[in-house]
């Protein structure tokens, strides 16, 4: 099998899981996204693999965040406390930040700059909701599209552009491909539907890349690297970061949507 094969296949049988999970009841979250990872780290020395602690962090996090996803959309009372909101808020501030730390630290300073205006027009927490009316309670997130599609621009150029010491720089493009793409084709043009499918897929092929780290099940491209090209994403991944950070200044005086347009409405204020 190449990897133009395993691509679509993955892709396929990715949305398909991720669809089902969504379609489920919070049961088999806690299966999907607590004891499965708890599982799988206790087979992996067995199967005689030895994650790094990146990847023991990864798989952890981001099966913490579709868990909490799901509590919000499930629990009773959960997506009205305010509370609840910021912390689903800040687990997707956090995964941006640490792959800005790594990009730093990589000397790729353009990209960790774009992430950092990302931050800054992150929608805040008030425009969370679960959608009680319809038959599998959604959690919706207005990030606005023009948002999401600068993160899946700035993540796809942190992948291709990136990678821990002694691996070859965007090897794991193919695999980004894959979950980056999930969620814009299940979201169906609804950016408010992006988090929740976000998360679901990334965990399971953080999950799956981890413990099949081989071909067919994993297919690295180190080959697909070209510096002109990750240079060209960074620059353009900048310009459209700063494109949505003026954006979510629009209406910031009576109702601020992100981190940045809120501290300049306290000041307006005042």
């Amino acid at each position: 099998m190449s990897v133009f094969v395993w691509i679509p296949l993955t892709l396929a049988l990715c949305l398909l899981a991720t669809e089902l999970i969504r379609r489920s009841p919070f049961w088999v979250s806690i299966l999907v996204f607590a004891v499965l990872p708890v599982a799988l780290a206790a087979a992996w020395p067995a199967l005689g693999l030895v994650p790094t602690g990146f990847e023991y962090v990864k798989v952890f996090s981001v099966a913490f965040g579709s868990l909490f996803i799901s509590a919000l959309r499930f629990l009773p009372g959960w997506i009205e406390r305010s509370g609840l909101r910021w912390v689903a808020f800040f687990i997707l501030f956090v995964n941006i930040l640490e792959a800005m730390v790594t990009e730093t630290f990589s000397n790729t300073y353009i990209n960790a700059a774009a992430g950092g205006l990302l931050l800054l027009s992150q929608a805040l927490p008030k425009l969370m909701q679960v959608d009680e009316a319809g038959p599998h309670r959604d959690l919706r997130y207005d990030l606005g599209w023009d948002w999401v599609l600068g993160y899946t621009l700035w993540n796809f150029t942190f992948v291709y552009g990136t990678n821990p010491p002694g691996e070859p720089t965007g090897e794991w493009a193919a695999f980004a491909l894959i979950h980056l793409s999930v969620p814009l084709l299940l979201m169906a043009g609804n950016a408010e539907k992006y988090i929740q499918y976000r998360a679901y897929s990334l965990t399971l092929m953080m999950m799956v890349g981890v413990t099949f780290p081989y071909e067919p099940y994993l297919y690295l491209v180190g080959e697909w690297h070209n510096a002109t090209v990750a240079q060209t994403l960074r620059i353009i991944s900048l310009g459209w970061a700063a494109f949505v950070l003026i954006r979510s200044f629009r209406n910031f005086r009576n109702e601020p949507r992100g981190l940045a347009a809120l501290v300049a409405s306290k000041f307006a204020g005042h």
